[in-house]
């Protein structure tokens, strides 16, 4: 995520900004989409990480998007009801700002719904939000890329994954054979070059592309 500003300050160096820039979930965060939208006016278009909380991996339990939050009164509601007593902004992980939220013992305890919320034995349930315009971005990429106009729009990331497994595969694209920044860069264009040469050639050649390779092991469970 943090190579996102420096591709996109040297892009905008040499005027090569794209519109909408096509990247995998590894480049995806909510600071990313907005700086990228904000200060380059690029699209940032990938996959966000999906809650990976287990209330939302179990799809059974109260997980984030079951509670309300109003932004306004810096309360969050939860799904039975009950109002949060304690709203805290601090700072997270690499100095990130977050909004750690608490509600209260006197209700998480006696909850009936409380297995489906936390297991915590005494502890009541704390969430932790990301600033608004941050939060709403993620809810809202999130939904998104459940829907199939999304995922096929995406499918083009697949031409990309496909000229980096062939350059990985059949150029050694990930080992550098010389020393220095200089060299490994000049190595790097020549790959690029000859992957080029070689698509033209099989095209010339009248070589249909490969399609995508299945494994032995997969392969087995193709016969009956």
């Amino acid at each position: 995520m943090l190579m996102i500003e420096p591709i996109h300050a040297k892009l905008a160096d040499k005027e090569l900004l794209p519109t909408t820039h096509l990247v995998d979930s590894g480049y995806v965060g909510t600071s990313q989409l907005i700086e990228s939208q904000q200060k380059y006016e690029v699209e940032l278009f990938g996959p966000i990480r999906q809650n990976s909380h287990w209330q939302a991996r179990a799809g059974q339990g109260y997980a984030m998007a079951d509670f309300k939050i109003d932004w306004e009164a810096e309360k969050v509601i939860c799904p039975e009801g009950h109002t949060s007593h304690l709203w805290n902004e601090a700072v997270g992980e690499g100095g990130k700002p977050i909004i750690r939220i608490d509600f209260h013992q006197r209700n998480c305890q006696p909850c009936p719904k409380r297995a489906l919320c936390t297991k915590a034995k005494n502890a009541p349930r704390e969430l932790t939000l990301r600033p608004k315009e941050q939060h709403l971005v993620m809810e809202q990429r999130r939904a998104e890329q459940q829907t199939e106009e999304w995922k096929k729009r995406y499918q083009q990331r697949a031409g990309i994954e496909g000229t980096l497994s062939q350059g990985v595969r059949g150029f050694g694209l990930r080992n550098c054979r010389y020393i220095g920044l200089a060299k490994t860069r000049l190595q790097h264009l020549a790959i690029a070059a000859a992957i080029n040469l070689e698509r033209a050639i099989n095209w010339l050649a009248g070589l249909e592309p490969a399609k995508t390779r299945v494994s032995r092991f997969a392969a087995l469970a193709l016969f009956p």
